[in-house]
């Protein structure tokens, strides 16, 4: 609503009287005002209730890993699990894969790698027990490519060197007689 201009003794002038009045000035009846005000509020609704139904349908169907998926079995691809650890499996490589994974897995793993770390006991599905005949009859290429792949609440590990990623298999290699 347009306010005209009052001068100091009360008075409204006749130009801004004329402008405030005139069919430029945006002085509409007052069921147009309505109606513009429902279609306003009508496109605004109908805008919220598509965005809630496209994130909704995105969130449901979208390329991010749902729940259901992470309790499906978590099966490597063929040629990845034909892949053969490059790293030597000597003593200072295991102890470079028990270094890497007391920093970056035992929060989960746990500090013996039994699936029993701190954060554990939130997730789902659990972190898998590495003492396991279940991981340890995995091949090396198999549990490498989780590693890096991560799923679920376990997340990729692409970004710590291949070297480092290799060293951590054969780090969990040791803990099979554990």
């Amino acid at each position: 609503m347009n306010m005209p201009f009052i001068n100091d003794d009360g008075v409204i002038p006749a130009e801004a009287q004329a402008r405030s009045q005139g069919p430029l000035s945006g002085h509409e009846p007052e069921h147009e005002k309505e109606d513009s005000m429902v279609i306003s509020l009508a496109a605004r609704i109908g805008g919220l209730v598509l965005g809630a139904a496209l994130l909704l349908f995105l969130g449901l169907s979208g390329p991010t890993p749902r729940i259901a998926d992470a309790q499906a079995p978590w099966v490597a691809p063929a040629a990845e699990k034909a892949k053969k650890n490059p790293v030597p499996s000597d003593k200072k490589t295991t102890d470079q894969g028990e270094k890497v994974a007391k920093i970056n897995c035992a929060s989960c793993h746990g500090a013996k790698g039994k699936g029993d770390g701190a954060a554990a006991a939130a997730l789902n599905p659990k972190p898998a027990d590495w003492t396991s005949a279940r991981v340890q009859d995995e091949s090396d290429g198999e549990i490498f490519w989780k590693i890096t792949t991560g799923r679920g609440p376990m997340p990729s590990w692409r970004h710590l060197p291949e070297s480092d990623r290799w060293a951590v298999v054969r780090y969990i290699r040791t803990l099979a007689a554990k």
